[in-house]
């Protein structure tokens, strides 16, 4: 069992970042202690911030909010879904839909919860003396550091604190410096065809909607029209200016732009 019971942290220094900062702390020794601390885990770990996590939190309204569930959950597939909703048949493509929708939030339950370990582990390594750097990217490290803390004391500590991990830095602290790595290469792969993806489907939807003036009337793109393929890669562009300006936007400050977004693929659907 951990040895190092209501011992004092060791102190960050001034060019580390630091999640937190722990006053004070308790782990139980055995199990009468661990029942005890059942009782009074407010008593076993007293973590305090400069500021509380819930005052760092912007809030939106209800309308916005649900132009941003709009937009996330549809994205650019409003420009040919209904088309090919209709093409593939209302039936079949509701049960794809659907099972989709399933395979998303099981990957997003394991993201919660690879969430909530990874807060618990750098809670309790922490106490062990082990720096934030080295939770991020040596794994045998932070594993030595938490060996003989009981599955019960972890979970004690499942609470979003920081919320501060991304998922590189989840891949760095559950399997090491080199899976962090390579998801992050995989990541930009994947990343770069889903951005091509979105720009084919961006240029085609509306080069066979809208035309501009000077290059090409509305038309599709598989006639083989030089002045088509014009049109097309004037979208293209468009596309891909417009995603490096939204990279150079804030999240929070996107509000008035999902706000339009929404109206705009409600005018595009209607």
């Amino acid at each position: 069992m951990f040895e190092k019971d209501s011992t004092e942290l060791s102190t960050w220094k001034a060019d580390e970042q630091r999640p937190f900062l722990i006053e004070e702390t308790s782990l139980p020794k055995n199990a009468a202690e661990e029942e005890s601390s059942d009782e009074n885990t407010n008593n076993s770990a007293i973590i305090n911030q400069t500021k509380p996590f819930s005052e760092n939190k912007q809030y939106y309204s209800l309308w916005i909010a649900g132009c941003f569930l709009v937009n996330y959950t549809v994205g650019a597939g409003v420009l040919d879904l209904p088309l090919h909703f209709y093409q593939s048949g209302y039936v079949q493509s509701s049960i794809l839909l659907c099972v989709l929708s399933v395979l998303n939030y099981c990957g997003f339950l394991w993201v919660v919860n690879a969430m909530y370990r990874g807060e618990a582990i750098t809670t309790i390594a922490t106490q062990a003396g082990v720096k934030r750097d080295t939770i991020l990217t040596d794994q045998k490290t932070t594993i030595s550091s938490i060996k003989g803390i009981s599955l019960r004391t972890f979970q004690k500590y499942y609470q979003l604190q920081r919320n501060e991990y991304q998922m590189n830095e989840l891949m760095g602290i559950f399997c090491g410096r080199k899976w962090k790595i390579f998801y992050e290469v995989s990541f930009l792969i994947g990343m770069m065809a889903t951005l091509w993806a979105y720009s084919v489907l961006f240029a085609t939807s509306l080069t066979r909607v809208f035309g501009v003036s000077g290059i090409s009337n509305a038309c599709e793109i598989d006639s083989g029209d030089y002045a088509c393929r014009n049109l097309y890669n004037f979208y293209v562009g468009v596309f891909w200016i417009w995603t490096i300006l939204i990279c150079l936007v804030n999240f929070s400050e996107q509000a008035s732009f999902q706000v339009w977004y929404c109206y705009f693929k409600k005018y595009f659907l209607f």
